[in-house]
């Protein structure tokens, strides 16, 4: 990790005002500075709101859409000219199944969120292998008994 980018997260997390901040500085850190595009995730966050994972979501802009997951809810975002915009959205009390696909030769790794109440949300993640590793593992200990590898 750069040494900017450390200073830029050791302000980020000392400026924090809300819960939300704190856990999008935290999570920042944690991941480094490939999510950077993820600073602004907590204007779509409410104050008290805790991001537990992101994942970027594949685009031909530069300007990727993120798979979001919260204590509350699970996010699909997208970026708009003023702010971040909610694409789709599912209550994680709603969720019934999550299910990760690994990549294959010629597909990148799916995570599905299957909920009794809306349709399936379902996102392609543009990762590299340990971003996957560590997305498995927050999602495992997220969703506990509903979380599924295939």
């Amino acid at each position: 990790m750069t040494g900017r980018y450390r200073e830029f997260q050791d302000a980020a997390l000392t400026l924090a005002r809300t819960s939300a901040e704190r856990s999008v500085a935290e999570f920042l850190r944690q991941e480094g500075p490939e999510f950077f595009d993820l600073r602004r995730a907590a204007t779509v966050l409410d104050d008290q709101e805790q991001l537990v994972a992101a994942a970027p979501l594949p685009s031909a802009d530069d300007d990727p859409p993120f798979l979001i997951v919260t204590d509350r809810r699970v996010l699909r975002v997208v970026r708009g000219l003023l702010r971040w915009r909610v694409r789709e959205e599912r209550p994680r009390a709603d969720i019934t199944e999550v299910r990760l696909t690994g990549a294959t030769l010629l597909s990148p790794p799916t995570v599905r969120f299957r909920s009794h109440a809306h349709r399936d949300l379902v996102a392609e993640v543009a990762l590299i292998e340990a971003q996957e590793a560590r997305l498995r593992d927050r999602l495992h200990r997220t969703f506990g008994d509903v979380y599924r590898e295939s």
